[in-house]
């Protein structure tokens, strides 16, 4: 799975490259992620970490499409005091998307507001199962969710907010266990 990944992600890439107004994005920031049930991430609490990944964008005109991958690392135990680059319980996702965006209001000078819609699929890397406890006790392959964004744009400089809505339980029968998560993101387009 993680292998057809990379290879489509470098086809996409390839062809992308040679489209009018391709160009990727190469970004990183920290994320924080909360599971909706209160066992799992208790109130005040969250799933904090850091992620870095690459967007490709096809037509840079006033909308866009958009296929990425994403790496992120975010503790597996809610805590109220973890570090976004320290993670005591680290759980490790790999993240398909795709989707489309918009350059919501143009300026001169290459400045522009962005919006998004992504869906994304989050594969289950790596993760300690002795920390987890019954009956929360084993993370599913993959989770889905769908992703809505706001972003600046200065000449190929980039400042991003993402609010990840989960679709799919992550915790292995166990019915609610949607996890959100809120994202902020610096990159650049080359």
């Amino acid at each position: 799975m993680k292998n057809l990944l990379l290879f489509l992600f470098f086809v996409t890439s390839f062809q992308l490259s040679y489209a009018q107004n391709a160009g990727m994005r190469a970004y990183a920031g920290t994320s924080s992620m909360s599971n909706r049930v209160a066992t799992i991430t208790p109130e005040g609490a969250s799933h904090n970490g850091y992620h870095f990944g690459v967007d490709g964008r096809l037509n840079g005109g006033g909308m866009f499409f958009v296929v990425g991958l994403r790496y992120t690392s975010i503790d597996l135990i809610a805590s109220t005091d973890s570090g976004y680059f320290e993670n005591d319980s680290a759980h490790k996702i790999f993240s398909g998307r795709v989707g489309l965006g918009w350059h919501l209001i143009q300026f001169r000078n290459g400045f522009s507001i962005r919006g998004k819609a992504l869906a994304q699929v989050d594969s289950n890397l790596s993760y300690d199962k002795e920390l987890l406890s019954v009956p929360y006790d084993d993370l599913v392959d993959a989770a889905a969710g769908a992703i809505v964004g706001l972003g600046i744009e200065f000449k190929g400089l980039t400042l991003d907010v993402e609010y990840e809505y989960g679709l799919v339980n992550v915790y292995a029968q166990q019915s609610d266990t949607k996890s959100d998560a809120l994202s902020f993101s610096a990159g650049f387009f080359f």
